[in-house]
C-alpha cells in the first residue's frame, strides 16, 4: 500500500531533494520559522491550511514563514 503523506520539515535540504527527484512527492512544507514555542508553528500552519485547505499537495514544495507562504510545483521529469 502507497501511503500519500505530507512531509512537514525544518531541513532545507528537501528543497533540492524536491525539484532535482525523478520522483513524485505528496507534498513538501519548509518551515522556515524560529519560533519560540511549538504553539507558534502550529498557529502557522493553521493559517496556510485554513486559506489553502483545497489544494492538492501534489509534487508541491511549501515554504511557510512567519506571515508568508509559498508555493511552488515540483517539474518532474518525463518517465
Amino acid at each position: 500500500m502507497q501511503e500519500t503523506r505530507v512531509l512537514v520539515t525544518r531541513d532545507k535540504d528537501y528543497g533540492a531533494l524536491v525539484f532535482l527527484s525523478v520522483q513524485e512527492t505528496h507534498g513538501v512544507i519548509l518551515l522556515r520559522m524560529k519560533p519560540t514555542t511549538s504553539d507558534a508553528v502550529h498557529e502557522e500552519l493553521k493559517k496556510f491550511l485554513s486559506v489553502h485547505a483545497q489544494l492538492d499537495l501534489h509534487n508541491r514544495f511549501v515554504v511557510i514563514e512567519p506571515g508568508r507562504h509559498r508555493i511552488r510545483v515540483s517539474m518532474r521529469r518525463p518517465s
